[in-house]
C-alpha cells in the first residue's frame, strides 16, 4: 500500500522514526508551507501530473485539515490565514474529487488535525465542511501503523464534487434553520436514477428524511451502465412505479447516464435527444404509470438548449448540479436552497396523483371492447347517407345497425380523443406552472375554459344519445359548466380544478354505467340552472354561475358518486363564495331577491337548507350564508 501525505511539513524517513514507515509506505509528500503557491488548484496540479497517479494502486491520502495555503494578494505579497479557520485540507480534498471524478470510488481520504481530535469543532468553524463528519478522522497523536490499518479497513462514503457541494450547502443552511433544513417531501417517495448513485447516497441520507428516497439496485457505475444497456434499469423503474406497497411519486434522474459529461455535439437537437437520460425519460413517459409522475432532470449541464428541449418535451423541472471544486460557501448554500425548493414544490403538488388516476381511467374507456350505451357501433365508411333536419339536408355517416340520428355520427375514438387531448393540455400546463395554491393566472383560466368547452361536446353526445327527451342531471350540469365557461362574465372564475371535477364525473359515467338504464339511475333527468325567468321576457342571470351550479349539484344525491369530484367541488364552493363576497356580488344577489318575490321563492326552494337566504332579515351588507352537509 502506498499512501500520499499532504501536510504543511515534509514527511520523510528522517522525520518519522517508525519501522513501518521505513518500509517505503510513504508514496509521496506534498508540502504547502514552504512553497509560494497561489492556490489549492496549483498545488494539486503537482499531484495530478506526478507519476504517482498513474499507479492504480495508489489512491490513499492522509491530509492535514489545516494545510496552510497562501492567498496571493498581488505578485509580491502573500497573506496567511489562521490555520484553524482556513481548513485548506478540505479544499485539497475537493480538488482530489475533481481529479478522481471518473473513478471516485477508488479515492480514500483520512483527515487529521493538530487542533482537534474530532471533526465537530472544525465543522462549527467552517459550516460548509460537513463532509469531515462523513470521512475518516484520526485522533492526534497517531502512529503510522494506525494510518495503514485505517486504510486497510477503509469503508467510508463516496462523494463527487456535486454531491459534496450539496452537502456543504445543507450544512450552512442547517446551522441557521435546524428544524426545517431537510428537504421535506412528506410521505412522497423519490426514485433517484444516476450512474453515480453511490456518490450521492451519503448526501441524500443527510438532507432527506429516512426512507424518502428509493435507489435502484446498482451501486457501481459499470454495473449501472450495463443494466441500462440491456433494459434492466427501465424495468426496475417500471416496477418501482407499479409497486402498490411502496410506489415512487417523483423521479429525480441524471441526464448523462451512459456518457461522459458534456459530449462534443451538444448543440444539435437530435443529438441531445439521443442522450441516455433523455431516452429513459421518453420510455418512462410512454407507460401509463409514468404519464402523470413528475420528472425532474438532475444534470451537470446549465446549457440553455438543454433546458428548452426539456421544457418542450414535458420535463417538469430541471436542477443543475454544481460540480465546481472551488464553489464558494454562499454559492453552495444557494444551490442547496434551490434544490430544496424545487423538490418540495413538486412534492407538495398533489395534482400529479390526480393526473395519473385520470389517465388510467381514460385508458379504461379507450380499451373497453364492448358496445357501451354511450357510443355508436363501428361505422361503415361507405355508408354516407343524406339526413334532412330543420329543412336542410346533411350528409352523415350511418352506423352499421342503420340507426340514424343527427348526433350519432361519433365513435368511441371521438370521445377518447377529446379526453386525451384535454389530459395532455393539462399536463403541459402543469409543466409550466407548478403552483396551484393561489389564484389561476390568465393562461390557466384560458385553458380551463377551453377544456370545459370541449368536454361539453361529450356531454352533448351523452345527452342526446341517451334517448332521453331532456338531458340527464349530469349532462345538464356539464353543459351548464360549458356555458358558464363560454360567457365573459363567468370565465374569470375558472381554474383547472373545475376541469378535474367535470372529468371525474364524466369518466365515472363512461366507465361504470354499462347501459342506458345504469346511467339514468345514476344521473336521472334533471335541470340545473344559473338563471331564472322572472317575467315573460326577462331573466335573472346569477353572477358567478359556476358557484350556483356547484351548490345545486353538490347538494344533490348524484354528487356522491365520485369522492374526489365531490371533495373538489366543496373546496371550489368555499373559494368561489369568498371570491364573490370580496367582489360585492353577494349584495347584488340579496338586493335582487329582496325586490323580486318570484326569484326569492325560487332561490329558497332550490337551495333549501343549504343556502340560507332569509332576505327579510339579511342586511345588504351581510354575507350570504352557505352551509354544505358533509
Amino acid at each position: 500500500m502506498k499512501i500520499v501525505v499532504i501536510d504543511n511539513l515534509e514527511w520523510d524517513s528522517a522525520n518519522i522514526a517508525d519501522a513501518d514507515f521505513q518500509k517505503n509506505q510513504l508514496a509521496w509528500s506534498v508540502s504547502t508551507f514552504n512553497k509560494n503557491i497561489g492556490s489549492v488548484k496549483e498545488e494539486l496540479e503537482i499531484v495530478k501530473d506526478d507519476d504517482i497517479l498513474k499507479n492504480e494502486n495508489i489512491h490513499c491520502y492522509l491530509i492535514n485539515v489545516h494545510c496552510a495555503i497562501y492567498r496571493k494578494k498581488n505578485k509580491l505579497e502573500y497573506e496567511k490565514e489562521t490555520p484553524f479557520q482556513t481548513q485548506a485540507g478540505v479544499a485539497i480534498y475537493r480538488e482530489l474529487l475533481n481529479i478522481y471524478k471518473d473513478s471516485s470510488e477508488k479515492l480514500q481520504v483520512i483527515f487529521f488535525s493538530p487542533y482537534a481530535n474530532n471533526s465537530e469543532p472544525l465543522i462549527r468553524k467552517k459550516l460548509e465542511n460537513l463532509v469531515l463528519a462523513q470521512l475518516e478522522f484520526l485522533e492526534v497523536p497517531f502512529t503510522w501503523k494506525q494510518v495503514q490499518t485505517k486504510f486497510e479497513q477503509y469503508n467510508k462514503p463516496v462523494f463527487n464534487n456535486a454531491s459534496e457541494n450539496l452537502l456543504s450547502g445543507y450544512g450552512i443552511h442547517r446551522s441557521q434553520n435546524p428544524t426545517t433544513a431537510k428537504v421535506a417531501v412528506g410521505k412522497k417517495k423519490i426514485l433517484f436514477i444516476d450512474d453515480q448513485s453511490n456518490e450521492w447516497e451519503a448526501t441524500f441520507s443527510e438532507i432527506f428524511n429516512e426512507n424518502a428516497l428509493l435507489h435502484l439496485p446498482y451501486k457501481n457505475q459499470t454495473e449501472f451502465r450495463k443494466a441500462l444497456a440491456n433494459g434492466n434499469v427501465l424495468k426496475e423503474v417500471k416496477n418501482s412505479l407499479s409497486n402498490k406497497s411502496n410506489p415512487s411519486n417523483i423521479i429525480l434522474s441524471d441526464f448523462y447516464l451512459n456518457e461522459n459529461h458534456e459530449p462534443a455535439k451538444w448543440m444539435n437537437q437530435e443529438s441531445i435527444e439521443q442522450i441516455s437520460g433523455f431516452n429513459l425519460f421518453h420510455s418512462v413517459k410512454a407507460t401509463d404509470k409514468g404519464k402523470g409522475i413528475p420528472y425532474i432532470m438532475h444534470t451537470s449541464s446549465n446549457k440553455i438548449p438543454y433546458y428548452k428541449i426539456f421544457d418542450q418535451q414535458g420535463v417538469d423541472d430541471w436542477i443543475v448540479k454544481d460540480t465546481r471544486p472551488n464553489a464558494t460557501a454562499i454559492e453552495k448554500r444557494d444551490n442547496y436552497l434551490l434544490f430544496k425548493k424545487t423538490i418540495e414544490t413538486v412534492s407538495k403538488n398533489n395534482i400529479y396523483k390526480k393526473l395519473q388516476d385520470l389517465w388510467e381511467n381514460i385508458q379504461k374507456v379507450k380499451n373497453i371492447n364492448t358496445n357501451k350505451w354511450w357510443y355508436s357501433p363501428e361505422y361503415d365508411a361507405t355508408l354516407i347517407v343524406p339526413i334532412t333536419t330543420d329543412g336542410r339536408e346533411k350528409m352523415l355517416f350511418a352506423p352499421v345497425n342503420n340507426e340514424r340520428s343527427e348526433y350519432c355520427n361519433f365513435t368511441k375514438g371521438d370521445v377518447v380523443s377529446i379526453l386525451e387531448s384535454s389530459w395532455f393540455a393539462i399536463r403541459r400546463q402543469i409543466n409550466s406552472e407548478t403552483d396551484y395554491e393561489g389564484d389561476a393566472n390568465e393562461s390557466e383560466r384560458f385553458l380551463a375554459t377551453s377544456i370545459c368547452n370541449n368536454l361539453g361536446k361529450i356531454a352533448e353526445m351523452l345527452g342526446v344519445r341517451s334517448g332521453a327527451k331532456s338531458f340527464s342531471y349530469l349532462t345538464n350540469f356539464l353543459l351548464q359548466v360549458r356555458n358558464s365557461a363560454s360567457h365573459a362574465s363567468d370565465n374569470e372564475y375558472f381554474e383547472l380544478n373545475d376541469v378535474f371535477i367535470c372529468l371525474d364525473y364524466l369518466l365515472y359515467a363512461l366507465i361504470n354505467c354499462n347501459t342506458l338504464r345504469d346511467f339514468q339511475d345514476a344521473f336521472p333527468d334533471g335541470f340545473i340552472a344559473t338563471h331564472k325567468k322572472i317575467s315573460e321576457d326577462n331573466y335573472y342571470i346569477f353572477p358567478c354561475g359556476l358557484l350556483w351550479l356547484y351548490l345545486q349539484f353538490y347538494n344533490s344525491e348524484h354528487s356522491k358518486n365520485c369522492n374526489y369530484g365531490r371533495e373538489a367541488m366543496k373546496t371550489r364552493i368555499f373559494k368561489l363564495h369568498k371570491t364573490i363576497v370580496n367582489k360585492g356580488v353577494i349584495e347584488e344577489v340579496i338586493n335582487q331577491t329582496k325586490d323580486d318575490s318570484k326569484l326569492n321563492g325560487w332561490l329558497g326552494a332550490t337551495f333549501k337548507k343549504e343556502l340560507k337566504t332569509n332576505t327579510a332579515e339579511i342586511k345588504p351588507t351581510d354575507p350570504l350564508k352557505i352551509s354544505i352537509p358533509v
